[in-house]
């Protein structure tokens, strides 16, 4: 371009100059604005789009039990991650990572916390999902799933209400499939059965609880375009195993987290959030039943795209 209008300058003939640079603008492709950028009266640009998965989670608000009212605070990093596969052709993988995660309430006037080294979800999309049927000779079918697991690595959790009861979970990974298999990790609907060690503290004897694939798990994440509003969801359901349980002990938890963003402070948005969970034999160390909600303020730090 800078080429061409020094070319044109430098002819003597004004008026061919100006047809061909009228020419050459009417040809050239205009460049396609940033639907996440917007700019205010003075030129300056902001962002009005965020990613719910990235950056750093500092939310803070009022949570109400079954014990009454009390404060409730919590931490976390979450990263969103995308790539082709190395192994096969027209397909994807999309993965949801939070790290550090980290939540502090009052249980019966004492504090109590959970915290969470890790915990995320990875899906292989395919463009056409297969299965095959080693027959001879083999026969594909149509298998309109996509396959994903889901897990926590080091959950710890402590109630000071419960004494020195402590329960720490080292792993629970869920294998998953997804009916939606949409083509982001906008949106996930993973159904499938869970595998999970944990150790519990208990009036200070430590009890073993597994559960070898005998409960059925839900993960569930979807947000809007612009990324202003998320909800996420996640549900266990089934038999644990520990000492003095030949026939398992049915356990069951969920939660349910959903956040609009309201303002966008130097590109940093700030949302409400509404978060639900409830436990039925499954909460601290004493697997006791309790249901609680939380609502507040969560900001998030380098989110926005």
């Amino acid at each position: 371009m800078a080429l061409v209008l020094a070319l044109v300058l430098a002819s003597p003939e004004e008026d061919e100059a100006r047809e061909l640079l009228a020419r050459v603008e009417a040809t050239t492709p205009p460049v396609a604005a940033d639907p996440c950028t917007a700019h205010d009266e003075r030129g300056r640009a902001f962002a009005v789009c965020f990613d719910p998965w990235r950056g750093l989670e500092l939310g803070g608000g009022a949570a109400a039990g079954t014990d009454g009212w009390t404060g409730a605070f919590e931490v976390g990093a979450r990263f969103r991650g995308e790539r082709e596969s190395r192994s096969k052709a027209d397909s994807t993988w999309f993965d949801l990572h939070r790290f550090g995660a980290f939540s502090l309430r009052g249980v019966d006037g004492l504090p109590a916390w959970r915290l969470t080294a890790w915990t995320g979800a990875f899906r292989r999309h395919v463009a056409e999902g297969v299965l095959l049927v080693p027959t001879t000779p083999p026969v594909r079918l149509p298998f309109p799933l996509d396959i994903a697991l889901a897990g926590e690595v080091l959950t710890w959790e402590r109630r000071l209400a419960e004494g020195n009861d402590y329960a720490l979970e080292p792993v629970r990974l869920a294998v998953l499939l997804d009916p939606l298999r949409a083509s982001s990790s906008r949106f996930h609907l993973g159904l499938g059965v869970l595998a999970s060690y944990r150790l519990r503290q208990v009036s200070g004897v430590v009890v073993h609880d597994v559960t070898p694939l005998t409960a059925a798990t839900l993960f569930v994440n979807v947000e809007s375009e612009e990324g202003r509003w998320a909800l996420r969801a996640s549900g266990t359901a089934g038999w644990t195993f520990g000492p003095g349980q030949a026939g398992g002990a049915f356990r069951a938890r969920g939660e349910v987290d959903g956040a609009r963003v309201l303002v966008a402070v130097n590109d940093q948005p700030v949302a409400v959030f509404v978060h639900t969970g409830a436990a039925w034999a499954d909460a601290g160390a004493r697997a006791s039943s309790e249901v609680t909600v939380t609502a507040g303020l969560r900001l998030q730090l380098w989110s926005a795209r």
